[in-house]
């Protein structure tokens, strides 16, 4: 029985690994001209296209990698639902590292006992939130804290790295390619 050219059985969709990041390229490929519309209190804030979004959070994981990320580092996010956060969300595993959503919900103890335990390389975190970090930076010091600015006007080569603050327990080890700024780790 001759079954023609594609005699081959069909690859199974278990032959594909199931990649978060996979759901970015999708959405970059397929609705590159739709737009994501970030809203605060019933207000639009924000609007740009799934292309535009592609392309913050892939310039937002070499960001990372040039600030010192390796696969398998823990990077730990303290934010609230916003542009910013998504863009985390998918840069973090980009860089090859694992993204670590810390409950904004639990006290500082139990927030620093859970960054100890997951050994989180760096943190990013809202303005508003930053001070539930305040046992864990005692803890660890030397762990940097990224500041996610949700509400500023974004500019034209802006990214989701606010800025890593130099002091001078921190030293430049490269810049944001998007912004230019230094990027620090201790």
């Amino acid at each position: 029985m001759n079954q023609g050219p594609s005699s081959a059985p069909p690859t199974p969709p278990s032959a594909h690994p199931l990649l978060i990041t996979d759901f970015l390229f999708r959405a970059r490929d397929m609705f590159g001209d739709k737009e994501i519309i970030d809203h605060v209190d019933g207000a639009e804030v924000f609007r740009y296209t799934y292309r535009d979004y592609a392309d913050r959070v892939l310039r937002l994981a070499s960001a990372l990698i040039a600030s010192g990320i390796r696969p398998g580092d823990r990077v730990g996010t303290l934010a609230w639902n916003h542009r910013r956060h998504l863009e985390l969300y998918l840069a973090v595993p980009l860089a090859g590292a694992v993204l670590h959503t810390i409950n904004v919900r639990l006290a500082p103890d139990e927030i620093a006992y859970i960054v100890d335990h997951a050994d989180d390389a760096m943190i990013f975190a809202d303005p508003t939130l930053e001070h539930l970090l305040t046992t864990a930076r005692a803890q660890r010091p030397d762990m940097p804290v990224v500041p996610i600015d949700a509400d500023a006007a974004p500019s034209g080569a802006d990214s989701a790295i606010a800025a890593i603050s130099l002091d001078s327990s921190t030293r430049t080890v490269g810049s944001c390619p998007t912004t230019g700024s230094a990027v620090a780790r201790s």
